[in-house]
């Protein structure tokens, strides 16, 4: 038995000979063949249909679609200030690959595809640099694409790449590579620039030696060097940045957003909850550091938190001791993080919500600690198992065999138990829309054509009908008051002219701001529907006005004209209403209102 334990470990613990040797390319070739397959589970769900899209992406695909046609989306200000925040990379990105006619939905579909594959790659390859056993990085991809697959946290906006550039970071520091240092660093600047800060914090923190009880300053210099340069060329990304003025400025300071309800819990980017500290700093949705659930499955993620008990107790895990000084950057890692959280939290919203610097680090670094302790632990139950059992079957050999089994059955099937469990995986950002006929109507109409309406529905509209929306629930940023202003002023409008019973006042509104159509729940003059729906839910006070307004019969005009100037119905509910059909009245017909 004992000979088969040996054998199992010689497989297993393989250590690195050479470059890519025969060991590595299998290990390799399995993590990478397991993460493309769970890609490709995730790409089923991106082409199950001809309206699906990533839900956070509509804010930048809808307008990108003027590079196919420049017509699009003219004088309008949600197309302005979304292309206002879109980082320069990213835009350059799609507009090269609309040179080739591939449209922005398509390619932010095969970005959710490339963007993890190559992140997994540059993880494999971290692991070697701190462990050279090649195991430990196959664990580490399977691990990584798990757990951000599990989470639905892998995005194709501009804060996806962080999945490909940090990895790609870590690796070039690790092999002290100048030129790939420099390289990561300018492309993380033009597509996602807040991790410029957390690039900058790890060069800084690298420079910084324990030595004999004290603390010194690195004279090495390779490491001066790559430092130097790094941090002179995160500082000349970032200049522009702190010296350029928003044409929808200001940006929205502390003490504002503490009287805004977009803020609140119920509002459009909840942030504060001064009811619960705790669960503010830990798992508050924009504010806490654990809100994107490193932690989830897989499960086995938590042995990262044995490897510096590990690490200290080498005596005891022989394979610790392979363990190289590259691991400290773990640590660094996590330290710069909580660092940058709490200067985002400091500085609130000039350097965007704090849980960003957080959430996608701890989960990259979790998956390369876990699979180095996993690996170490392994190794020395292997070994322990070895030592102890004769040739014939005994206790210590099955519970090597059974620990063995549940890591390897926890790694590969965890998927299969998710979906048997009803978890689902992989969970995707994308949304699914219904509304074909609607999009094939308002596509037909001219290019200008506007719709106002507080339905979800119409969120989708700019990306599948690629006609201009007056406001959108997903397209209300609070962060630029400049923006935002116009925004809140336009949602505030239509909600009273939606519910007011005076015609005229939806001839002003209509003239005001050249609206051609209204999309209309049919649902929407009910009470409950303003208990249900996301503007009233953000401003209480409004929705209490309007509830108590139709308690009291009082039926808005708009109504009254569903049946007479509505185009089209949809299957869920929704009433098109022609604005023109509007203004040509002169008087209502309130014997029969259309109110369901």
């Amino acid at each position: 038995m004992s000979e088969f334990i040996t054998k199992i470990r010689n497989f297993l613990i393989t250590p690195l000979t050479k470059s890519f040797d025969a060991p590595t390319q299998f290990y390799f070739f399995l993590g990478m063949t397991l993460a493309t397959t769970y890609s490709f589970m995730a790409l089923q769900q991106a082409f199950a249909g001809n309206y699906v899209v990533e839900e956070d992406e509509r804010e930048f695909v809808f307008w990108m679609q003027q590079f196919l046609d420049p017509e699009l989306f003219t004088n309008d200000l949600i197309t302005e200030y979304f292309k206002s925040i879109t980082p320069l990379g990213y835009k350059a990105l799609f507009w090269m690959m609309a040179k080739l006619a591939i449209n922005p939905v398509l390619v932010s579909k095969l970005l959710l595809l490339i963007i993890p594959l190559i992140g997994s790659i540059y993880i494999f390859f971290i692991c070697l640099e701190i462990l050279p056993i090649p195991i430990a990085g196959c664990m580490a991809i399977i691990m990584f694409n798990q757990n951000v697959w599990m989470n639905s946290v892998l995005s194709s906006t501009p804060r996806g790449f962080v999945y490909l550039f940090l990895p790609a970071f870590i690796y070039y520091v690790l092999r002290q590579s100048l030129l790939g240092c420099l390289i990561v660093i300018l492309l993380q600047g033009v597509f996602y620039p807040p991790y410029i800060f957390i690039f900058a914090g790890i060069l800084l923190i690298r420079l910084i030696h324990w030595q004999q009880g004290k603390i010194t300053i690195s004279t090495e210099k390779k490491e001066l060097l790559l430092s130097g340069l790094g941090l002179g060329l995160a500082l000349l990304i970032m200049l522009p940045y702190a010296f350029s003025t928003s044409e929808f400025g200001p940006t929205v300071t502390l003490t504002e957003a503490r009287l805004m309800p977009e803020f609140a819990q119920t509002g459009r980017s909840p942030f504060f909850d001064d009811n619960d500290l705790i669960n503010f700093y830990f798992m508050g949705w924009q504010s806490g550091m654990f809100a994107a659930g490193p932690f989830k499955p897989p499960r086995l993620i938590w042995f990262a938190f044995l490897l510096p008990i590990l690490l200290r107790f080498n005596g005891q895990f022989p394979l610790a001791k392979q363990v190289n000084r590259s691991v400290f950057i773990l640590l660094q890692i996590i330290l710069v993080s909580l660092a940058m959280f709490a200067v985002a939290h400091h500085f609130f919203l000039r350097l965007y919500f704090p849980n960003r610097y957080v959430m996608h680090t701890l989960r990259i670094v979790l998956v390369i600690a876990a699979a180095i302790a996993i690996t170490v632990f392994l190794d020395t139950i292997l070994a322990w198992a070895i030592k102890t059992t004769s040739n014939y079957l005994s206790w210590q050999s099955l519970v090597v065999l059974a620990t063995s089994v549940f890591i390897i059955v926890s790694l590969i099937f965890l998927p299969v138990y998710l979906n048997m469990r009803d978890f689902g995986f992989p969970r995707t950002p994308y949304l699914q829309a219904h509304e074909r006929e609607l999009y094939d109507f308002l596509g037909k109409q001219p290019k200008d054509t506007v719709t106002a309406s507080l339905t979800s529905e119409v969120d989708n509209l700019p990306t599948f009908a690629k006609r201009p929306i007056l406001i959108g629930f997903e397209y209300a940023n609070p962060y630029h008051l400049g923006y935002y202003k116009q925004i809140e002023k336009r949602a505030k409008a239509l909600i009273y002219t939606q519910y007011s019973p005076q015609l005229e006042d939806l001839k002003r509104f209509i003239e005001q701001y050249r609206v051609d159509y209204f999309l209309i729940d049919q649902q929407a003059f009910k009470p409950t529907y303003v208990d249900r729906n996301r503007w009233f839910r953000q401003w209480p006070d409004l929705a209490a006005t309007v509830r108590t307004s139709l308690e009291q019969g009082k039926i808005p005009a708009i109504a009254k004209l569903l049946e007479r100037c509505t185009v089209l119905k949809t299957t869920n509910s929704l009433s098109l209403v022609q604005a023109n059909c509007i203004t040509r009245l002169s008087t209502i017909d309130s014997s029969n209102p259309a109110i369901n």
